[in-house]
């Protein structure tokens, strides 16, 4: 038959084995639950595309004439499509890229890059500056696709968006 120190060691030996099993449990849930939110992330994403890679040809936007009494803006933008897009890993701005300012269709201004930014002057005709939203549309040579600003901003004249050091940093969707 079992000795008292026998009983007393198999007590300890069934109470250190289940609280291990329950330990075993708790790690366990939490790897399933970790699974099933890894499947939740961007790359499973139904609206995100597997690839940015278009065909769409370079854009010929030309920008506005000098306008009579024209009025301006300037901006400054950043363009990053690898905080948004998981397919954009290999993303680098180049200076075959092109992007300009829209209200509407009409072509407002180009920007020319310099250091990783854009610098947009953005004019218009004095009659037509009260509450134009601006649009940016945005061309990529390494991906030839088109992206459109999310998120605009409306025209002021004589006013600076944007910063050297705090740029603007659009939301781009791609535009259909």
């Amino acid at each position: 038959m079992y000795k008292y120190k026998d009983i007393r060691k198999m007590k300890k030996n069934s109470v250190f084995s289940e609280v291990l099993g329950k330990k075993v449990i708790g790690y366990c849930f939490c790897l399933v639950v970790l699974y099933v939110l890894s499947g939740c992330n961007s790359q499973n994403n139904p609206s995100e595309p597997k690839t940015l890679k278009g065909t769409v040809s370079r854009p010929t936007w030309t920008a506005p004439a000098d306008y009579d009494y024209s009025s301006s803006m300037t901006a400054i933008i950043r363009v990053d499509l690898r905080s948004q897009f998981t397919a954009a890993t290999d993303f680098a701005v180049s200076d075959q890229d092109v992007l300009a300012a829209f209200s509407g269709e009409n072509c407002l201004g180009i920007a020319g890059l310099s250091e990783g930014l854009f610098f947009i002057y953005i004019c218009a005709p004095v009659e037509d500056e009260a509450d134009q939203n601006i649009t940016l549309r945005y061309w990529s040579a390494g991906y030839t696709n088109m992206f459109e600003a999310v998120n605009v901003f409306t025209y002021v004249n004589d006013s600076h968006q944007g910063t050297i050091s705090e740029p603007i940093v659009p939301t781009w969707a791609i535009k259909k």
